[in-house]
């Protein structure tokens, strides 16, 4: 409990398990194209060529802004860090090629991830935190 001390906002119990479920979830995506689930293939064919642009988008949305949000930085240095993270996702998709095939979709991909992260951040930020009174 003393290294709680240290976070200026303290999260309330559904809004942790609300990003553990939804970081366990990116991870499970990513992971599943090893596995070769086919329920995912039978919705889309191309899912395993995509999920991992969706799934590090979402991964480094909410890694990222759980751990400012507990430390106590702004709503909109945060919003930003979504925006340059769409924008990198664009850059990598349309520019960039160096080790990576451009592929519009994936682009779409990683833009679903970023718009839930986002959505997490939103609702975290807003009504899943509050203030640290041990906090000194």
């Amino acid at each position: 409990m003393k290294n709680l001390v240290r976070f200026k906002q303290i999260p309330k119990i559904w809004a942790s398990v609300l990003y553990l479920v939804l970081l366990l979830g990116a991870i499970f995506l990513y992971l599943s194209k090893y596995f070769k689930i086919s329920a995912f293939t039978a919705l889309y064919a191309d899912f395993y060529s995509h999920i991992s642009n969706f799934s590090i988008s979402l991964t480094l949305g909410l890694v990222v802004s759980y751990i400012c949000i507990l430390l106590g930085a702004k709503f909109k240095w945060l919003s930003l860090f979504f925006v340059l993270l769409a924008f990198a996702n664009v850059l990598c998709e349309t520019v960039v090629n160096f080790m990576n095939t451009p592929d519009v979709m994936d682009m779409f991909f990683g833009f679903a991830g970023t718009a839930i992260a986002y959505g997490a951040f939103f609702l975290l930020s807003q009504y899943g935190i509050h203030p640290n009174e041990r906090k000194k």
